[in-house]
């Protein structure tokens, strides 16, 4: 990897990430960041030229520990990120709602299911306004996809549910023989993938996380 091509892991509004840098302790090794992915390369020309970063709060270092390990988890695998990102199947599932059950209709419980409700003191009956008159009362439905479940980014389902954006799928794919290693176990935690010449982590898509690619 040449270094300019780091540029395209960074982020251009960011002061820290808007280009590629190096890390205090890590000399010959190129980093970049986009705030949810981390790269380092090795074997670049030119990394002298690069600011340099200390990488010191506890953040970081949990950071710079995920991406060093060599450590695979009993239930973990490796699998191969493709360089064509139309190889694999893109799922187009709401982020916000995908993790939670299919939500049911409810009996009402103000008219136990009959729709209507018997005054005692005058003894007629009205409509239950609590279901309007139905029995049941409907699920509400998610404010993001309005129920339907889906949405318009697209991501991959790397396997036990893990979702990684598109982006990233493509740019990992780029880097050539870039296998990432997923935990099922530990799905709140950053995947670290391997290419030739170097290493990243890239956090998972989130539940409240909206992240697309043009």
């Amino acid at each position: 990897m040449k270094l300019d091509e780091l540029n395209e892991w960074c982020f251009a509004g960011h002061f820290r990430f808007n280009a590629p840098f190096r890390v205090v302790g890590r000399r010959g090794a190129a980093f970049a960041s986009d705030g949810v992915t981390l790269i380092s390369v090795t074997g670049v020309s030119g990394t002298h030229t690069l600011s340099l970063q200390f990488w010191d709060t506890e953040a970081e270092k949990t950071l710079l520990k995920w991406l060093d390990s060599d450590d695979v988890p009993q239930d973990a695998f490796w699998i191969k990120i493709p360089a064509d990102v139309s190889e694999v199947m893109l799922t187009c599932i709401c982020q916000k709602c995908f993790h939670d059950p299919l939500p049911e209709t409810t009996i009402c419980e103000r008219c136990h299911g009959k729709g209507e409700i018997y005054c005692r003191h005058c003894g007629f009956t009205s409509g239950c306004g609590t279901c309007e008159n139905t029995g049941t009362i409907e699920p509400s439905t998610c404010d993001s996809c309005k129920g339907t479940r889906t949405d318009n980014y697209e991501s991959w389902d790397v396997g036990g549910g893990v979702l990684i954006a598109r982006r990233f799928l493509r740019r990992m794919g780029s880097l050539g023989n870039c296998r990432l290693l997923v935990d099922p176990e530990h799905t709140e935690d950053p995947l670290r993938f391997e290419f030739e010449g170097g290493r990243g982590i890239v956090m998972t898509m989130r539940n409240d996380e909206q992240d697309g690619d043009t």
